[in-house]
Protein backbone atom coordinates (compact mmCIF):
# COMPACT_ATOMS: atom_id res chain seq x y z
CA UNK A 1 0.00 0.00 0.00
CA UNK A 2 1.12 3.78 -0.80
CA UNK A 3 0.19 6.34 1.63
CA UNK A 4 0.92 9.86 -0.01
CA UNK A 5 1.17 12.32 2.60
CA UNK A 6 1.09 16.13 1.59
CA UNK A 7 3.08 18.25 3.84
CA UNK A 8 2.02 22.00 3.91
CA UNK A 9 3.19 22.62 7.44
CA UNK A 10 3.95 26.47 7.03
CA UNK A 11 4.75 27.97 10.45
CA UNK A 12 6.70 30.30 12.66
CA UNK A 13 6.56 27.79 15.53
CA UNK A 14 9.50 25.72 15.95
CA UNK A 15 8.50 22.64 15.57
CA UNK A 16 5.71 23.39 13.84
CA UNK A 17 2.50 21.85 15.64
CA UNK A 18 0.54 20.98 12.55
CA UNK A 19 4.06 18.50 11.78
CA UNK A 20 4.74 17.42 15.15
CA UNK A 21 1.12 16.06 14.70
CA UNK A 22 1.63 14.83 11.15
CA UNK A 23 4.96 13.19 11.90
CA UNK A 24 3.09 11.37 14.93
CA UNK A 25 0.72 9.57 12.78
CA UNK A 26 3.07 8.92 10.04
CA UNK A 27 4.99 7.42 12.60
CA UNK A 28 2.06 5.00 13.95
CA UNK A 29 1.32 4.09 10.53
CA UNK A 30 4.53 3.27 9.41
CA UNK A 31 4.87 1.31 12.63
CA UNK A 32 1.20 -0.66 11.89
CA UNK A 33 2.15 -1.53 8.47
CA UNK A 34 6.14 -1.82 7.66
CA UNK A 35 5.46 -3.66 4.44
CA UNK A 36 3.89 -0.41 2.97
CA UNK A 37 5.84 3.16 1.44
CA UNK A 38 5.21 6.82 2.20
CA UNK A 39 5.31 9.02 -0.43
CA UNK A 40 5.82 13.16 0.78
CA UNK A 41 5.16 16.30 -1.64
CA UNK A 42 6.82 18.80 0.62
CA UNK A 43 4.66 21.97 -0.45
CA UNK A 44 6.62 24.19 2.16
CA UNK A 45 9.60 25.05 -0.54
CA UNK A 46 7.47 24.31 -3.65
CA UNK A 47 6.81 26.58 -6.19
CA UNK A 48 3.13 25.95 -8.01
CA UNK A 49 2.49 28.38 -10.33
CA UNK A 50 -1.49 29.07 -10.32
CA UNK A 51 -3.66 28.94 -13.40
CA UNK A 52 -3.67 32.78 -15.06
CA UNK A 53 -4.67 34.16 -18.27
CA UNK A 54 -1.65 33.52 -19.93
CA UNK A 55 -1.57 30.14 -18.89
CA UNK A 56 -4.74 28.58 -18.51
CA UNK A 57 -5.93 27.93 -22.10
CA UNK A 58 -3.06 25.37 -22.96
CA UNK A 59 -3.50 23.70 -19.86
CA UNK A 60 -6.65 23.48 -20.61
CA UNK A 61 -6.51 22.27 -24.06
CA UNK A 62 -4.02 19.40 -22.92
CA UNK A 63 -6.83 18.19 -20.57
CA UNK A 64 -9.32 17.97 -23.27
CA UNK A 65 -7.04 16.34 -26.13
CA UNK A 66 -6.50 13.49 -23.09
CA UNK A 67 -2.76 14.39 -22.90
CA UNK A 68 -2.74 13.78 -19.32
CA UNK A 69 0.93 12.47 -19.63
CA UNK A 70 1.86 15.68 -19.85
CA UNK A 71 4.07 17.14 -17.04
CA UNK A 72 1.46 19.33 -15.98
CA UNK A 73 -0.32 16.36 -14.95
CA UNK A 74 2.13 14.71 -12.79
CA UNK A 75 0.78 15.84 -9.42
CA UNK A 76 -2.41 15.09 -10.49
CA UNK A 77 -1.57 11.45 -11.57
CA UNK A 78 0.21 11.04 -8.00
CA UNK A 79 -2.93 11.96 -6.28
CA UNK A 80 -5.18 9.88 -7.91
CA UNK A 81 -2.95 6.36 -7.86
CA UNK A 82 -2.47 6.67 -3.36
CA UNK A 83 -4.42 4.05 -1.70
CA UNK A 84 -4.14 6.59 1.15
CA UNK A 85 -3.77 10.37 1.37
CA UNK A 86 -2.64 12.36 4.19
CA UNK A 87 -2.90 16.18 4.16
CA UNK A 88 -1.24 18.26 6.68
CA UNK A 89 -1.66 22.14 7.40
CA UNK A 90 -2.28 24.88 9.84
CA UNK A 91 -5.46 26.82 10.38
CA UNK A 92 -5.49 29.75 8.70
CA UNK A 93 -7.58 32.12 8.04
CA UNK A 94 -10.78 30.07 8.73
CA UNK A 95 -9.26 27.56 6.32
CA UNK A 96 -5.75 26.77 5.03
CA UNK A 97 -2.40 28.33 3.58
CA UNK A 98 -2.71 29.46 -0.20
CA UNK A 99 -0.17 27.16 -1.38
CA UNK A 100 -2.21 23.82 -0.51
CA UNK A 101 -5.08 25.57 -2.18
CA UNK A 102 -2.41 25.72 -5.03
CA UNK A 103 -2.08 22.29 -5.20
CA UNK A 104 -5.62 21.38 -5.13
CA UNK A 105 -5.64 23.53 -8.54
CA UNK A 106 -3.42 21.15 -9.69
CA UNK A 107 -4.83 18.22 -8.82
CA UNK A 108 -8.29 18.57 -9.66
CA UNK A 109 -7.73 17.60 -13.54
CA UNK A 110 -10.43 16.31 -15.23
CA UNK A 111 -9.98 12.39 -16.51
CA UNK A 112 -7.54 12.14 -13.78
CA UNK A 113 -8.70 12.99 -10.32
CA UNK A 114 -12.41 13.04 -11.61
CA UNK A 115 -15.06 13.39 -15.04
CA UNK A 116 -18.37 12.75 -16.33
CA UNK A 117 -20.97 9.83 -16.88
CA UNK A 118 -22.09 10.28 -20.94
CA UNK A 119 -25.31 11.53 -18.55
CA UNK A 120 -23.35 14.10 -17.20
CA UNK A 121 -23.07 12.70 -13.60
CA UNK A 122 -19.72 13.11 -12.00
CA UNK A 123 -17.61 10.56 -11.09
CA UNK A 124 -14.42 10.02 -8.62
CA UNK A 125 -11.44 8.37 -10.40
CA UNK A 126 -9.07 8.20 -7.20
CA UNK A 127 -7.56 5.53 -5.85
CA UNK A 128 -7.52 6.03 -2.19
CA UNK A 129 -10.28 4.88 -0.07
CA UNK A 130 -9.50 7.00 2.91
CA UNK A 131 -8.28 10.70 3.06
CA UNK A 132 -7.36 12.25 6.14
CA UNK A 133 -6.62 15.95 7.12
CA UNK A 134 -4.50 17.00 9.93
CA UNK A 135 -4.22 20.79 11.35
CA UNK A 136 -4.01 22.51 14.23
CA UNK A 137 -5.78 26.10 15.41
CA UNK A 138 -4.54 28.94 17.34
CA UNK A 139 -7.86 29.70 18.38
CA UNK A 140 -11.62 27.69 18.52
CA UNK A 141 -12.39 26.07 14.64
CA UNK A 142 -15.75 24.77 15.58
CA UNK A 143 -17.56 27.45 13.94
CA UNK A 144 -15.99 27.79 10.91
CA UNK A 145 -13.57 25.37 9.38
CA UNK A 146 -13.97 26.16 5.76
CA UNK A 147 -10.47 23.94 5.01
CA UNK A 148 -11.99 20.83 6.68
CA UNK A 149 -15.22 21.30 4.77
CA UNK A 150 -13.57 21.89 1.16
CA UNK A 151 -11.59 19.04 1.63
CA UNK A 152 -14.68 16.78 2.45
CA UNK A 153 -16.50 17.80 -0.59
CA UNK A 154 -13.33 17.06 -2.54
CA UNK A 155 -13.19 13.76 -1.19
CA UNK A 156 -16.40 13.30 -2.23
CA UNK A 157 -15.69 14.65 -5.94
CA UNK A 158 -12.45 12.55 -5.98
CA UNK A 159 -14.47 9.13 -5.33
CA UNK A 160 -12.37 8.92 -2.30
CA UNK A 161 -15.43 7.20 0.22
CA UNK A 162 -13.71 7.82 3.56
CA UNK A 163 -13.08 11.58 5.08
CA UNK A 164 -11.36 12.01 8.27
CA UNK A 165 -10.54 14.83 10.11
CA UNK A 166 -8.38 15.75 13.53
CA UNK A 167 -7.25 18.85 14.85
CA UNK A 168 -5.55 20.72 18.04
CA UNK A 169 -7.59 23.75 18.26
CA UNK A 170 -6.49 27.04 20.51
CA UNK A 171 -2.80 26.15 20.93
CA UNK A 172 -2.31 30.16 21.10
CA UNK A 173 -4.58 30.36 24.16
CA UNK A 174 -2.19 30.83 26.56
CA UNK A 175 -5.11 30.61 29.49
CA UNK A 176 -5.71 27.16 28.69
CA UNK A 177 -3.84 24.03 28.79
CA UNK A 178 -3.17 24.12 24.74
CA UNK A 179 -0.20 21.34 25.52
CA UNK A 180 -2.83 18.86 26.78
CA UNK A 181 -5.17 19.46 23.84
CA UNK A 182 -1.78 18.81 21.50
CA UNK A 183 -1.13 15.42 23.25
CA UNK A 184 -4.61 14.34 23.49
CA UNK A 185 -4.98 14.74 19.43
CA UNK A 186 -1.75 13.85 19.03
CA UNK A 187 -2.66 10.40 21.02
CA UNK A 188 -5.92 10.16 18.67
CA UNK A 189 -3.91 10.72 15.10
CA UNK A 190 -1.84 7.63 16.64
CA UNK A 191 -4.42 5.49 17.16
CA UNK A 192 -6.41 6.20 14.00
CA UNK A 193 -3.07 5.45 12.23
CA UNK A 194 -3.22 1.40 13.25
CA UNK A 195 -6.68 1.23 10.97
CA UNK A 196 -6.17 3.73 8.26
Amino acid sequence: MNLLFINCCISMHTPSRTALLADAFLAAWQAAHPADTVEVVDLRSMTIAPLRMDNITAYETKLAEGRTADPDFALARQFAAADRIVIAAPYWELSFPAQLRLYIERISALNIAFGYTPEGKSVGLCRAEKLLFLTTAGGPMENANCGSEHLRALSQMYGIDQYCFLGAALQDVKEIDHETILRQTIAQAEALAKTF
